[in-house]
């Protein structure tokens, strides 16, 4: 008989132990249950500013094992949420509050609208019957109500005029179009047209035009005062044969996160009205030369301020950019104007100002800024830069152009064109500040293309007038004739 040593019998209850374990955790993780589906209290929330709301969450099945929710918002500049799951209203106007559960594609959406009331009227949309609906509801229930469409599939909705105003003849109503689909639209008439003390948000949703450019008339109209449109998210106006959206009578238009106006004739026309840019694109709109000088943004009588955001690929005849006309306002607070292909990316005219304190206008197909007409350009920060022809960087022809910091640099010069970072025909040129350097130069009178500072000036001068141009070693610059009565004062400022 083997005799049995207390080394073995632990040894034995060893491996007893081992195979025990073992088996236990075989049974725990074949009772691990995955979270299959995970729901909010709140679908919809409407808060004041400064309200809030915790939300209570609901996860299928019951028993699914620990897990971890990740919250986050769309925009925090609106409404913000913490880790514990409690949404905070910031500033008003429209978020998506999320609830992922961590490590799966689980998740839930909450949308919250801040600002506008305490109660919110929600449509669910599918169809432009549906749609036609919710647009009756919404006038036979009157001013001052908030409404939330969420569309959930795409559709057309041709059949409507000129003059089929959607929400016509009401004040005070909030209306966020909320989803990721298109409406579409192939025969003449709007989509949306916003009224005055209207508010409406388009958030994810994207209206466009026939693919066949049948489409006459322009998608969105915003008329009237404190009527307002806001583009968020991945909202896109598109694939218009005029214009995407009409500003105008103290309308105004606003562009955030990453919203577009794209392959239009005319992206933004704006007229007695405002357009403020915080983010977003304007690309790809094509002028077609009978129809209009810009394809980008045209200001009449209006303000435009861009704090960021894209303005590129944009073709037209005169101003593929922004034209800044009628004592209009553009200020260029940061963002890019690039890769545009007209006379100019940015034209002022008509005694309108364009002040620029940050960004860059780069990389156009020809000219950076054009001034004619009584302009104004007051340069502080920014660059223009790696434009080309004549003028590449700045051309003046009757206007002011104030330089206080910034640079011009970078200029090519094409077939039949002089070049130059600043070509000047008639105007003022007052330098307070900045540079202007590494731009080619052809030797033009009119043409300031230098590679150092402000050397290798040239200009057309009356002989008559008094100047007040030196090189920076203090000699004087002396003036350019070419017998005609063309000139341009340039006086360089505190150098």
């Amino acid at each position: 008989m083997k005799k049995i040593t207390k080394m073995g019998v632990i040894f034995k209850v060893a491996c007893t132990l081992l195979i025990l374990c073992a088996l236990i955790s075989c049974e725990t993780r074949t009772k691990i249950t995955i979270v299959k589906e995970m729901s909010l209290d709140a679908r919809t929330l409407s808060l004041a500013l400064d309200g809030s709301h915790s939300y209570s969450v609901t996860i299928l099945p019951e028993n699914a094992s620990s897990h971890i929710i990740k919250w986050s918002s769309s925009d925090e500049k609106i409404a913000i949420v913490s880790p514990e799951g409690t949404v905070t209203a910031v500033a008003e106007g429209f978020a998506v509050i999320t609830a992922k559960v961590e490590g799966t594609d689980v998740k839930a959406t909450s949308d919250v609208i801040v600002g506008y009331g305490d109660e919110t009227n929600v449509y669910t949309i599918a169809s432009v019957e549906e749609w036609d609906y919710a647009i009756k509801e919404v006038q036979n229930n009157g001013n001052d109500k908030s409404y939330l469409f969420n569309i959930v599939a795409d559709f057309n909705v041709d059949g409507r005029e000129w003059d089929d105003f959607i929400f016509r003849n009401l004040t005070g109503i909030n209306v966020v179009i909320n989803g990721n689909h298109t409406m579409s639209v192939s025969s003449s008439g709007l989509i949306l047209n916003v009224n005055s003390n209207q508010n409406v948000i388009i958030h994810d949703m994207i209206l466009e035009g026939s693919e066949n450019k049948e489409l006459e008339a322009g998608l969105v109209g915003i008329d009237g005062p404190n009527a307002t449109l806001t583009l968020q998210g991945n909202a896109s106006i598109r694939n218009s044969k005029t214009f995407g959206i009409l500003v105008h009578d103290s309308g105004v238009f606003i562009m955030k996160d990453n919203s577009s106006v794209t392959q239009n004739v005319t992206a933004v026309i704006v007229i007695d009205a405002t357009f403020y840019m915080y983010e977003g694109s304007i690309s790809k709109n094509v002028q077609d030369q009978n129809k209009s000088d810009c394809s980008g943004v045209e200001l009449y009588r209006s303000t435009f301020i861009m704090y960021d955001g894209l303005i590129t690929e944009n073709i037209a005849p005169r101003s593929a950019g922004v034209l800044v006309d009628k004592s209009s306002n553009f200020r260029m607070l940061g963002g890019t104007i690039s890769l545009n292909d007209g006379d100019a990316a940015v034209y002022v005219v008509s005694n309108s100002s364009f002040t620029m304190e940050g960004g860059s206008i780069s990389e156009n197909l020809y000219r950076g800024v054009s001034i004619g007409g009584n302009g104004i350009f007051n340069l502080y920060e920014g660059n223009i830069s790696n434009n080309a022809g004549t003028g590449g960087g700045v051309l003046m022809t009757h206007g002011t152009f104030n330089m206080y910091g910034g640079s011009i640099s970078g200029t090519k010069k094409q077939m039949n064109s002089f070049g130059g970072g600043l070509y000047m025909s008639d105007g003022l040129f007052n330098m307070h500040g900045g540079v202007i350097y590494g731009n080619e130069e052809s030797g033009v009178p009119g043409e300031l293309a230098n590679t150092s500072y402000y050397e290798g000036a040239a200009f057309y001068h009356q002989p008559e007038k008094p100047i007040n141009a030196k090189y920076s070693d203090g000699t004087d610059i002396l003036p350019h004739t070419d017998g005609q009565n063309n000139y341009t004062d340039f006086t360089i400022i505190g150098r």
